[in-house]
């Protein structure tokens, strides 16, 4: 059994050209509005966070600066007070610090970077 190409005409199929950002899906385009979202999140609190332990930093500073007279006349307990306050609420911050990043915001922004780059077809 034979086939006969002779007749057979070579055909140039031509595509209409489409940009890139034409071609990408919406889901594609909202996942990657929401990974830039999750990010910046994450990184105004990291950045609101060393603010913030800065200025209580200062703060405890200028309490000690302030209560001149109780250190002068030797009562050291005021200055052992405000610095377990201020060690106190560094490790409460960084606790709760913690279990949002790690608990809430970083799965979010993996699924979501997950989601983006296994639905990518292959070029």
């Amino acid at each position: 059994m034979q086939i006969d190409v002779s007749r057979a005409q070579d055909e140039n199929v031509r595509l209409p050209k489409v940009k890139y950002y034409e071609r990408r899906r919406f889901l594609d385009t909202a996942g990657m509005r929401l990974a830039t979202i999750t990010l910046a999140i994450i990184l105004i609190y990291i950045i609101f966070l060393s603010v913030y332990f800065y200025n209580s930093d200062i703060n405890a500073g200028m309490i000690i600066l302030k209560n001149k007279e109780f250190i002068q006349s030797g009562d050291e307990k005021i200055i052992q007070l405000i610095s377990e306050q201020t060690s106190q609420t560094r490790a409460f911050i960084l606790d709760i610090s913690k279990s949002i990043l790690l608990n809430l915001l970083l799965p979010i922004l993996t699924a979501t970077l997950g989601y983006i780059f296994g639905s990518r077809e292959a070029t």
